[in-house]
């Protein structure tokens, strides 16, 4: 073998295990992502949301019905994914005992990361766990939860948004690697 050909087959070598080093950081989707290759890996679906800056699909999670939404900063790149839970059921404590499951399987998928808060901004409903819903419903209450796993953020929040309550799972990237990156780029 000549010595071009073997330094291309190191070369190669080398390049494939830098690629396959580079783990995906939600889903199948790494940050930094193009809009175009996002939604390659999501062949043959359609968008169930489409706003600037966003592409967003219908999927299940845990056998909840969600928006799997991604997000693009102004270059065009991807820096925040997640799932927004949608339900049919308007029993606010229904949403609560949604939120309690899908933390339960974050917490034994990531045993080392912390409990969830509770949040009061009133105590008004706090010794009565049958009203907790309603709790959230009026604004008395909020549930957050997050970690950081390498270079991402998860934080899993049940809150009370404008209109309806709020059940969302959001991936982004953690600062410290974001701000690496800006450095990297000088």
């Amino acid at each position: 073998m000549s010595k071009g050909f073997s330094l291309f087959l190191l070369f190669a070598a080398l390049c494939a295990t830098c690629a396959s080093a580079v783990a995906a950081d939600f889903r199948s989707a790494s940050w930094g992502m193009s809009r175009d290759e996002v939604m390659a890996l999501h062949p043959g679906e359609l968008p169930a949301d489409r706003r600037i800056g966003a592409v967003g699909f219908d999927g299940k999670l845990a056998g909840l019905d969600v928006l799997i939404f991604y997000r693009f900063d102004p270059q065009g790149l991807l820096f925040e994914a997640g799932y927004e839970v949608y339900s049919e059921d308007v029993e606010s404590l229904v949403k609560v005992e949604q939120y309690t499951t899908l933390n339960d399987l974050l917490r034994r998928r990531y045993p080392d990361a912390p409990a969830p808060e509770q949040v009061w901004r009133n105590r008004l409903f706090e010794d009565k766990p049958e009203e907790w819903g309603r709790a959230v419903n009026s604004r008395h209450l909020s549930y957050q939860w997050q970690f950081i796993k390498g270079r991402t953020r998860i934080e899993h929040t049940l809150s009370r948004g404008r209109r309806d309550i709020s059940h969302v799972l959001l991936y982004s990237q953690a600062e410290e690697q974001a701000d690496q990156d800006v450095l990297d780029q000088l």
